[in-house]
């Protein structure tokens, strides 16, 4: 009795080992195999040419708003007021590639040392934007990899959730990544901020300014390939 009891505990023990070593070997082939969507980028890397024609059509982005800007706080002054204006149909759309990012991206990144990471990419698909770059460790480059949902804009916050993370790919525990990182907002780069004082870690672009008179996101969606903001008109001062 008692050997066959020591034998059915080696059998369990040796199907743990077999599941073990099984179950590490699926962990680290997916963990060195990169997103499908980041080789199919890494493969096909922008021209210089293209980042050009992103920064041309990212600066007359700019001037569009600043002139719609303009023009909706004219609208709303007693000497240009104009009839019937309505300040909440006031609205711009603005709408940016993630192949034009990616030529940006490739192109600062070119021109920065950034350590560690590198050949950052982006891709916009449906309700959610992922964004994954190479990791270069003592075992080997590997590609860390996260996606974020939009959520309802706050205020003049323009705010994306995250929703998955990967490295390769190997699935991580979103909720046990955010509860591990400390409850606070970190300012990233300029007005890009991470959030982790919630359940979910957020992105959040802040788009409000000291006049007041800022333009407040009402919405941003991404569909396969663009990402599209719609923006509400800024409210003049006194108003």
């Amino acid at each position: 009795m008692v050997k066959r009891l020591l034998l059915k505990l080696f059998l369990v023990g040796a199907v743990c080992a077999v599941l073990l070593v099984v179950g590490l070997g699926t962990a680290g082939f997916l963990a060195l195999r990169p997103p499908g969507f980041y080789s199919d980028l890494a493969a096909n890397p922008p021209a210089a040419a293209d980042a050009q024609a992103a920064e041309e059509r990212i600066e007359q982005m700019r001037e569009d708003f600043v002139y719609w800007r303009a023009q909706a706080l004219q609208r709303q002054h007693p000497s240009g007021a104009e009839p019937g204006y309505q300040l909440e149909n006031d609205l711009h759309t603005v709408r940016v590639s993630d192949a034009e990012l990616n030529a940006l991206l490739v192109a600062e990144s070119s021109r920065l040392d950034a350590g560690e990471l590198s050949d950052p990419r982006v891709r916009f698909e449906d309700d959610r934007a992922s964004l994954a770059v190479t990791l270069a460790t003592p075992a080997g480059d590997l590609v860390l990899s996260a996606a974020f949902a939009p959520a309802q804009p706050v205020g003049g916050d323009l705010r994306m959730r995250l929703v998955d993370a990967r490295l390769g790919r190997l699935p991580l525990p979103v909720n046990t990544l955010s509860s591990w990182l400390p409850k606070q907002e970190n300012r990233l780069s300029g007005a890009l901020y991470l959030d982790t004082t919630g359940s979910a870690a957020e992105l959040i672009l802040r788009m409000d300014d000291r006049t007041k008179q800022a333009a407040t996101p009402r919405s941003v969606r991404f569909t396969n390939g663009e990402a599209v903001v719609t923006l509400r008109a800024p409210r003049l001062a006194g108003e």
